[in-house]
C-alpha cells in the first residue's frame, strides 16, 4: 500500500513537471505552481493553492517511537513567514496539509530561485526534526 501510494504521488509530480516545463521561456511570465522537496526519510509536494502532501518513507512505528503524543508537527515558512499544522499520526505514512496561512501565493511574481531557499518545510516529532528546502517547477504562461 505504501509503495503504491508513493509511487502514485510520484507520478504526479513527475505529470506536473513535463507540463509544467512545456511554454516559453520568458522569466516574466513564470508561474509557480508546484514545489518538491526529497530527503531519505520524506517526499514533501507543496502545491501554489496552499495544500502540502508530506510521504513518509520509512516505517509507520519509526513516527510513533518515542513519540508520547501521538502527533506530528508540520511547518512550512518563506522569507514572508511561517505557519504550522499539528495532525495525529496515522497508519498509511502520508498527511495531507492545507495551511491557514498562504505565503505562497505573495511570492513575488518575478522571483528566480537561483540556489535561493524561498520555501522550506520542518517536520517534527517525538525528538526528530526534519528540515526539507523545497524546489521550484516554474510553468511559463503564454500571454
Amino acid at each position: 500500500m505504501k509503495k503504491s501510494l508513493t509511487s502514485v504521488i510520484i507520478i504526479i509530480a513527475v505529470i506536473t513537471l513535463i507540463t509544467s516545463v512545456s511554454g516559453c521561456s520568458k522569466k516574466e511570465n513564470a508561474q509557480f505552481d508546484v514545489f518538491y522537496g526529497e530527503t531519505e526519510k520524506w517526499l514533501v509536494i507543496g502545491t501554489n493553492d496552499n495544500v502540502f502532501k508530506f510521504i513518509y518513507k520509512g516505517n509507520t512505528e519509526d513516527l510513533r517511537k518515542n513519540n508520547n503524543s501521538g502527533k506530528i508537527n508540520f511547518q512550512y515558512g518563506t522569507s514572508l513567514g511561517t505557519t504550522g499544522s499539528v495532525q495525529l499520526l496515522n497508519d498509511i505514512n502520508y498527511y495531507q496539509v492545507k495551511f491557514e496561512e498562504d505565503f505562497i501565493t505573495n511570492l513575488p511574481s518575478k522571483a528566480i530561485f537561483n540556489e535561493n531557499k524561498y520555501i522550506y518545510v520542518i517536520i517534527s516529532y517525538a525528538d526528530i526534526t526534519d528540515s526539507i528546502d523545497l524546489s521550484p517547477y516554474v510553468e511559463y504562461k503564454v500571454n
